[in-house]
Protein backbone atom coordinates (compact mmCIF):
# COMPACT_ATOMS: atom_id res chain seq x y z
CA UNK A 1 0.00 0.00 0.00
CA UNK A 2 1.34 3.50 -0.75
CA UNK A 3 -0.04 7.03 -0.73
CA UNK A 4 -0.60 8.32 -4.15
CA UNK A 5 -2.32 11.44 -3.41
CA UNK A 6 -3.14 14.01 -0.31
CA UNK A 7 -5.62 16.66 -0.45
CA UNK A 8 -5.54 19.23 1.94
CA UNK A 9 -9.30 21.20 3.03
CA UNK A 10 -9.36 24.75 4.57
CA UNK A 11 -12.12 25.09 7.36
CA UNK A 12 -13.67 27.87 8.56
CA UNK A 13 -16.66 27.27 11.19
CA UNK A 14 -18.11 29.97 13.45
CA UNK A 15 -18.94 29.24 17.09
CA UNK A 16 -22.33 29.26 18.42
CA UNK A 17 -20.66 30.31 21.63
CA UNK A 18 -17.58 31.85 22.28
CA UNK A 19 -15.23 31.00 24.32
CA UNK A 20 -13.43 32.99 26.66
CA UNK A 21 -10.16 32.31 28.63
CA UNK A 22 -7.43 34.44 29.98
CA UNK A 23 -5.45 34.94 27.20
CA UNK A 24 -8.14 34.82 24.44
CA UNK A 25 -12.32 34.64 23.43
CA UNK A 26 -12.51 31.94 20.36
CA UNK A 27 -15.54 33.05 18.22
CA UNK A 28 -14.15 30.92 14.95
CA UNK A 29 -12.77 27.73 14.19
CA UNK A 30 -10.15 27.42 11.38
CA UNK A 31 -8.03 24.50 10.53
CA UNK A 32 -6.81 22.28 8.10
CA UNK A 33 -8.51 18.88 7.46
CA UNK A 34 -6.07 16.44 5.84
CA UNK A 35 -6.76 13.78 3.40
CA UNK A 36 -4.20 10.96 2.32
CA UNK A 37 -5.47 8.41 -0.43
CA UNK A 38 -3.85 4.89 -0.93
CA UNK A 39 -3.44 2.98 -4.05
CA UNK A 40 -5.66 0.59 -1.83
CA UNK A 41 -8.77 2.75 -1.75
CA UNK A 42 -8.07 3.59 2.34
CA UNK A 43 -7.98 7.39 2.64
CA UNK A 44 -6.60 8.64 6.48
CA UNK A 45 -8.25 11.21 7.78
CA UNK A 46 -6.00 14.17 9.95
CA UNK A 47 -7.06 17.50 11.43
CA UNK A 48 -4.52 20.60 11.94
CA UNK A 49 -6.13 23.12 14.48
CA UNK A 50 -3.04 25.84 14.82
CA UNK A 51 -3.51 28.38 18.14
CA UNK A 52 -1.33 31.23 17.82
CA UNK A 53 -1.48 31.99 21.69
CA UNK A 54 -0.30 28.35 22.89
CA UNK A 55 1.99 27.36 20.03
CA UNK A 56 2.50 30.53 17.87
CA UNK A 57 1.08 28.68 14.67
CA UNK A 58 -1.11 30.55 12.25
CA UNK A 59 -3.84 29.19 9.40
CA UNK A 60 -1.16 30.23 6.77
CA UNK A 61 2.39 28.97 8.01
CA UNK A 62 0.19 25.57 8.76
CA UNK A 63 -1.10 25.20 5.30
CA UNK A 64 2.33 26.33 3.76
CA UNK A 65 4.35 23.33 6.28
CA UNK A 66 1.49 21.00 4.91
CA UNK A 67 2.07 21.69 1.88
CA UNK A 68 6.45 21.23 2.76
CA UNK A 69 5.64 17.75 4.14
CA UNK A 70 3.79 16.36 1.06
CA UNK A 71 6.50 15.18 -0.92
CA UNK A 72 8.44 13.31 1.78
CA UNK A 73 5.29 11.62 2.48
CA UNK A 74 3.65 10.67 -0.77
CA UNK A 75 5.03 7.21 -2.30
CA UNK A 76 5.84 5.90 1.26
CA UNK A 77 3.87 2.96 2.95
CA UNK A 78 1.37 4.59 5.40
CA UNK A 79 2.40 1.58 7.98
CA UNK A 80 5.76 2.51 8.21
CA UNK A 81 4.30 5.30 10.44
CA UNK A 82 7.91 5.92 12.32
CA UNK A 83 10.09 6.02 9.25
CA UNK A 84 7.82 8.52 7.94
CA UNK A 85 8.04 10.49 10.96
CA UNK A 86 11.37 10.54 10.61
CA UNK A 87 11.78 12.50 7.32
CA UNK A 88 9.14 14.64 8.96
CA UNK A 89 11.23 15.02 12.40
CA UNK A 90 12.55 18.85 11.16
CA UNK A 91 9.11 20.53 11.44
CA UNK A 92 8.15 19.01 14.99
CA UNK A 93 8.92 21.83 17.26
CA UNK A 94 7.53 24.45 14.48
CA UNK A 95 4.54 23.18 12.73
CA UNK A 96 2.95 20.80 15.40
CA UNK A 97 -0.45 21.08 14.43
CA UNK A 98 0.38 20.19 10.50
CA UNK A 99 2.47 17.13 12.07
CA UNK A 100 0.23 16.08 13.69
CA UNK A 101 -2.69 16.00 10.72
CA UNK A 102 -0.33 13.85 8.50
CA UNK A 103 0.62 11.79 12.08
CA UNK A 104 -3.26 11.36 13.13
CA UNK A 105 -4.10 10.58 8.93
CA UNK A 106 -1.38 7.71 9.18
CA UNK A 107 -2.84 6.07 12.89
CA UNK A 108 -6.18 6.35 10.81
CA UNK A 109 -4.78 4.22 8.08
CA UNK A 110 -3.37 1.78 10.14
CA UNK A 111 -6.69 1.03 12.17
CA UNK A 112 -8.63 0.82 8.53
CA UNK A 113 -5.74 -1.29 7.20
CA UNK A 114 -6.10 -3.53 10.05
CA UNK A 115 -10.15 -3.38 10.28
CA UNK A 116 -9.62 -2.29 14.04
CA UNK A 117 -10.02 0.78 15.84
CA UNK A 118 -7.41 3.24 17.15
CA UNK A 119 -8.06 2.90 20.48
CA UNK A 120 -7.36 -0.96 20.32
CA UNK A 121 -4.11 -0.41 17.87
CA UNK A 122 -2.66 2.15 20.85
CA UNK A 123 -3.66 -0.68 23.70
CA UNK A 124 -7.68 -0.98 24.41
CA UNK A 125 -7.35 -0.31 28.13
CA UNK A 126 -11.19 0.96 27.86
CA UNK A 127 -14.14 1.22 26.37
CA UNK A 128 -15.51 4.31 28.28
CA UNK A 129 -13.98 7.22 30.20
CA UNK A 130 -16.36 10.19 32.12
CA UNK A 131 -17.28 12.92 29.74
CA UNK A 132 -16.07 16.60 31.07
CA UNK A 133 -17.92 20.40 29.84
CA UNK A 134 -15.67 23.59 29.92
CA UNK A 135 -17.15 27.04 31.23
CA UNK A 136 -15.34 29.71 30.18
CA UNK A 137 -14.76 33.19 31.82
CA UNK A 138 -18.01 34.42 32.20
CA UNK A 139 -19.96 36.62 35.33
CA UNK A 140 -21.30 34.59 38.35
CA UNK A 141 -24.70 34.44 37.22
CA UNK A 142 -24.01 32.92 34.23
CA UNK A 143 -21.35 30.45 35.19
CA UNK A 144 -24.05 29.19 37.78
CA UNK A 145 -26.71 29.00 35.31
CA UNK A 146 -24.43 27.12 33.15
CA UNK A 147 -22.73 24.95 35.38
CA UNK A 148 -26.75 23.49 36.45
CA UNK A 149 -27.74 22.84 33.12
CA UNK A 150 -24.45 20.70 32.30
CA UNK A 151 -24.95 18.94 35.43
CA UNK A 152 -28.87 18.16 34.47
CA UNK A 153 -28.78 17.20 30.89
CA UNK A 154 -26.43 14.24 32.42
CA UNK A 155 -24.28 14.00 29.74
CA UNK A 156 -21.21 14.90 31.76
CA UNK A 157 -19.66 13.96 34.78
CA UNK A 158 -17.28 16.44 35.43
CA UNK A 159 -16.78 20.54 35.03
CA UNK A 160 -14.02 22.84 34.04
CA UNK A 161 -14.25 26.26 35.21
CA UNK A 162 -11.95 28.78 33.32
CA UNK A 163 -10.27 31.31 35.17
CA UNK A 164 -7.63 33.45 35.10
CA UNK A 165 -8.54 37.52 34.83
CA UNK A 166 -10.18 38.48 37.96
CA UNK A 167 -8.71 36.81 40.76
CA UNK A 168 -11.29 37.75 43.45
CA UNK A 169 -14.25 36.81 40.89
CA UNK A 170 -12.33 33.64 40.38
CA UNK A 171 -12.86 32.38 43.80
CA UNK A 172 -16.51 33.46 44.04
CA UNK A 173 -17.61 31.67 40.67
CA UNK A 174 -16.08 28.49 41.83
CA UNK A 175 -17.26 28.78 45.36
CA UNK A 176 -20.76 29.37 44.10
CA UNK A 177 -20.59 26.72 41.19
CA UNK A 178 -19.38 24.47 44.11
CA UNK A 179 -22.83 25.44 45.89
CA UNK A 180 -24.85 24.85 42.85
CA UNK A 181 -23.27 21.33 41.81
CA UNK A 182 -23.29 19.95 45.20
CA UNK A 183 -20.73 18.67 47.50
CA UNK A 184 -19.77 15.83 45.59
CA UNK A 185 -19.92 16.92 41.58
CA UNK A 186 -16.38 16.42 40.15
CA UNK A 187 -15.03 20.09 39.60
CA UNK A 188 -11.89 21.24 38.29
CA UNK A 189 -10.21 24.93 36.96
CA UNK A 190 -7.98 26.40 34.41
CA UNK A 191 -6.24 29.30 34.51
CA UNK A 192 -4.53 29.62 31.36
CA UNK A 193 -1.32 31.23 32.60
CA UNK A 194 -3.17 33.57 34.47
CA UNK A 195 -1.72 34.46 36.97
CA UNK A 196 2.15 34.90 38.86
CA UNK A 197 2.82 32.92 41.18
CA UNK A 198 1.87 34.59 44.45
CA UNK A 199 -1.37 35.22 42.50
CA UNK A 200 -1.87 31.71 41.83
CA UNK A 201 -1.27 30.46 45.37
CA UNK A 202 -3.38 32.90 47.02
CA UNK A 203 -6.54 31.50 44.45
CA UNK A 204 -5.64 28.32 44.85
CA UNK A 205 -5.72 28.41 49.33
CA UNK A 206 -9.11 30.29 48.57
CA UNK A 207 -10.38 27.27 46.98
CA UNK A 208 -8.87 24.37 49.33
CA UNK A 209 -12.48 23.63 51.05
CA UNK A 210 -13.65 23.95 47.43
CA UNK A 211 -13.44 20.54 46.51
CA UNK A 212 -11.22 20.98 43.31
CA UNK A 213 -9.53 17.78 42.09
CA UNK A 214 -6.43 19.64 40.09
CA UNK A 215 -5.91 23.63 38.61
CA UNK A 216 -4.50 23.02 35.39
CA UNK A 217 -1.50 25.64 34.27
CA UNK A 218 -1.74 28.64 36.68
CA UNK A 219 1.27 30.39 35.43
CA UNK A 220 2.88 31.27 32.58
CA UNK A 221 4.34 28.35 30.15
CA UNK A 222 7.71 29.18 29.99
CA UNK A 223 8.14 29.89 33.88
CA UNK A 224 8.93 25.82 34.83
CA UNK A 225 10.07 26.88 38.29
CA UNK A 226 7.06 28.77 38.80
CA UNK A 227 4.94 26.41 38.51
CA UNK A 228 7.07 23.88 40.81
CA UNK A 229 7.26 26.85 43.38
CA UNK A 230 3.50 26.70 43.35
CA UNK A 231 2.95 23.04 43.22
CA UNK A 232 5.12 22.39 46.16
CA UNK A 233 2.96 24.84 47.73
CA UNK A 234 -0.84 24.57 46.66
CA UNK A 235 -3.41 22.90 48.51
CA UNK A 236 -4.43 21.29 45.07
CA UNK A 237 -2.94 19.23 42.65
CA UNK A 238 -1.12 21.27 39.48
CA UNK A 239 -1.65 20.10 36.40
CA UNK A 240 1.02 21.38 33.38
CA UNK A 241 -0.94 22.07 30.39
CA UNK A 242 0.56 25.10 28.29
CA UNK A 243 4.34 24.07 29.30
CA UNK A 244 3.96 20.40 27.72
CA UNK A 245 4.99 20.88 23.68
CA UNK A 246 7.28 17.78 23.68
CA UNK A 247 8.08 14.70 25.12
CA UNK A 248 11.17 16.82 26.25
CA UNK A 249 8.83 18.81 28.03
CA UNK A 250 7.41 16.05 29.81
CA UNK A 251 10.41 14.94 31.19
CA UNK A 252 11.64 18.27 32.28
CA UNK A 253 8.52 18.72 33.73
CA UNK A 254 8.02 15.38 35.87
CA UNK A 255 12.14 15.26 36.46
CA UNK A 256 11.83 18.88 38.52
CA UNK A 257 8.78 17.31 40.10
CA UNK A 258 6.52 20.92 38.91
CA UNK A 259 3.40 19.22 38.82
CA UNK A 260 1.15 16.25 39.39
CA UNK A 261 -0.43 15.59 36.20
CA UNK A 262 0.01 16.48 32.38
CA UNK A 263 -2.71 17.62 29.75
CA UNK A 264 -1.49 16.28 26.61
CA UNK A 265 -3.03 17.66 23.52
CA UNK A 266 -2.23 16.33 20.02
CA UNK A 267 -2.28 19.29 18.36
CA UNK A 268 0.58 21.06 21.31
CA UNK A 269 2.72 17.74 20.84
CA UNK A 270 2.16 16.59 16.99
CA UNK A 271 -0.08 13.81 16.46
CA UNK A 272 -1.28 10.77 18.77
CA UNK A 273 2.50 9.09 18.09
CA UNK A 274 4.46 11.77 20.11
CA UNK A 275 1.27 12.00 22.75
CA UNK A 276 1.96 8.19 23.39
CA UNK A 277 5.45 8.91 23.75
CA UNK A 278 4.60 11.85 26.61
CA UNK A 279 1.94 9.03 28.06
CA UNK A 280 5.46 6.76 28.35
CA UNK A 281 7.34 9.65 30.11
CA UNK A 282 4.11 10.04 32.48
CA UNK A 283 3.75 6.68 32.93
CA UNK A 284 7.13 5.63 34.02
CA UNK A 285 7.33 8.88 36.97
CA UNK A 286 3.90 7.42 38.23
CA UNK A 287 1.65 10.30 37.28
CA UNK A 288 -1.65 10.70 35.72
CA UNK A 289 -2.29 12.11 32.37
CA UNK A 290 -5.35 13.75 30.82
CA UNK A 291 -5.94 14.44 26.80
CA UNK A 292 -7.02 17.55 26.23
CA UNK A 293 -8.13 19.82 22.87
CA UNK A 294 -7.66 22.99 21.13
CA UNK A 295 -10.98 24.18 18.98
CA UNK A 296 -11.53 20.86 16.98
CA UNK A 297 -13.72 19.04 14.69
CA UNK A 298 -14.65 15.28 15.47
CA UNK A 299 -11.35 14.32 13.31
CA UNK A 300 -9.21 15.83 15.87
CA UNK A 301 -11.75 15.38 18.53
CA UNK A 302 -11.41 11.13 17.94
CA UNK A 303 -8.32 10.99 17.69
CA UNK A 304 -7.79 12.30 21.40
CA UNK A 305 -10.51 9.98 22.29
CA UNK A 306 -9.00 6.72 20.95
CA UNK A 307 -6.09 7.85 22.61
CA UNK A 308 -7.71 8.29 26.38
CA UNK A 309 -9.31 5.13 25.82
CA UNK A 310 -6.48 3.08 24.79
CA UNK A 311 -3.90 4.02 28.10
CA UNK A 312 -3.79 3.21 31.43
CA UNK A 313 -1.83 6.27 31.57
CA UNK A 314 -4.81 8.88 30.98
CA UNK A 315 -7.58 9.60 33.69
CA UNK A 316 -9.46 12.63 32.50
CA UNK A 317 -10.71 13.84 29.18
CA UNK A 318 -11.50 17.30 28.12
CA UNK A 319 -12.89 16.66 24.60
CA UNK A 320 -15.45 19.00 24.21
CA UNK A 321 -14.21 21.45 21.92
CA UNK A 322 -15.87 20.66 18.89
CA UNK A 323 -19.54 20.87 20.86
CA UNK A 324 -20.04 25.01 19.98
CA UNK A 325 -19.65 24.84 16.29
CA UNK A 326 -22.04 25.91 14.18
CA UNK A 327 -21.44 22.41 11.55
CA UNK A 328 -19.63 19.61 11.68
CA UNK A 329 -17.60 19.22 8.41
CA UNK A 330 -17.36 15.59 9.46
CA UNK A 331 -19.56 12.69 10.84
CA UNK A 332 -19.15 9.77 12.84
CA UNK A 333 -15.86 9.88 16.19
CA UNK A 334 -16.85 9.95 19.55
CA UNK A 335 -20.49 8.41 21.14
CA UNK A 336 -21.85 9.77 24.89
CA UNK A 337 -23.12 7.16 26.76
CA UNK A 338 -25.04 8.75 29.57
CA UNK A 339 -21.81 10.63 31.19
CA UNK A 340 -19.81 8.79 29.53
CA UNK A 341 -17.50 9.36 26.10
CA UNK A 342 -16.30 6.31 24.27
CA UNK A 343 -15.83 5.73 20.74
CA UNK A 344 -17.88 3.55 17.55
CA UNK A 345 -15.61 0.00 16.61
CA UNK A 346 -15.75 1.17 13.56
CA UNK A 347 -11.64 0.74 11.89
CA UNK A 348 -9.34 4.10 12.07
CA UNK A 349 -10.72 6.55 13.67
CA UNK A 350 -14.75 5.92 12.89
CA UNK A 351 -15.00 9.43 11.30
CA UNK A 352 -15.83 10.38 7.56
CA UNK A 353 -16.19 13.65 5.67
CA UNK A 354 -19.67 15.65 5.16
CA UNK A 355 -19.66 15.83 1.85
CA UNK A 356 -22.29 18.58 1.67
CA UNK A 357 -19.92 20.33 4.07
CA UNK A 358 -16.76 20.06 1.74
CA UNK A 359 -18.54 20.99 -1.38
CA UNK A 360 -20.61 23.88 0.04
CA UNK A 361 -17.83 25.48 1.98
CA UNK A 362 -14.30 24.05 2.18
CA UNK A 363 -11.75 24.98 0.19
CA UNK A 364 -9.89 21.57 -0.89
CA UNK A 365 -6.12 21.82 -2.44
CA UNK A 366 -4.38 18.78 -3.92
CA UNK A 367 -0.99 18.85 -2.26
CA UNK A 368 1.69 18.30 -4.95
Amino acid sequence: MRIVAIKCLSVSIPRVKELKVAYATRTVYNGILLQLVTDAGLIGLGEAAPNFEVCHETLEGTTQACRAMAPLVRGSNPLAREAILEKLEPWRHIAAAALAAYDIALWDLAGKSAGLPIRDLIGGYRQAIPNEMTIGIKDLAETVAEAMSIKASGMYAEIKLKLGLDPDLDVKRVHAVRAAVGPTFPLHVDANQGYDREGALRVLQALAGAGIDFAEQPVPAEDTESLRWVSDRSPIPITADEAVHTPEDALALVGSHACSMLNVKLQKVGGISHALDVLAIARAAGIPCMIGCMTETPVGIAAGAHVALGSPVVTHVDLDGGVDLAFQPATGGIEIQGDQLTVSDRPGLGVELNDEYRNRFANEEALQ
